[in-house]
């Protein structure tokens, strides 16, 4: 994520980027309140989104579907 971070805000290094979560986990970008960031996970896929709008993704692996549970 810093290294995508870093080429968006034409930064030098990763050192330069600092990232916090805040008291509802939500993940910021010291100095760089103008960006939002929202990242989801599930198994071995990870997805990123970096906005200037607030922005929200959720993803989930495809699983097989058990019919005997629905019936």
């Amino acid at each position: 994520m810093k290294h995508i971070l870093r080429c968006l805000l034409k930064l030098e290094s990763i050192l330069d980027i600092s990232t916090y979560k805040d008291r509802y986990g939500e993940v910021h970008i010291l100095n760089h309140e103008e960006l939002h960031i929202c990242i989801s996970y599930s198994e071995d896929i990870v997805a990123l989104a970096v906005s200037k709008t607030r922005v929200g993704i959720d993803i989930e692996a495809k699983r097989p579907l058990a019919l005997k549970k629905i019936l």
